[in-house]
């Protein structure tokens, strides 16, 4: 009885390197991963509006930032 389903997964044609920027806007689990890039010399941007756990406060940071706006008022 096999407990586990194996997952074949092949490599992505998008690698990142030391020379790649990297934005990380989220959950704790994107701060953890920037955090880890980070310490590995990754050059990152992590959302300076802290832990975003919803798709809408996602949605407005994104927005602000592509219309070069950021305000302090972010729905959370």
């Amino acid at each position: 009885m096999e407990l586990r389903t194996k997952l074949k997964i092949d490599v992505s044609p998008d690698q990142i390197d030391h020379n790649t920027r990297v934005c990380t806007i989220g959950s704790c689990f994107a701060y953890n991963m920037s955090q880890k890039l980070s310490k590995n010399k990754f050059q990152i941007y992590h959302n300076p509006f802290g832990t975003l756990y919803n798709p809408i406060s996602i949605s407005q940071l994104m927005s602000s930032c592509i219309k070069q706006k950021l305000s302090t008022k972010i729905s959370t």
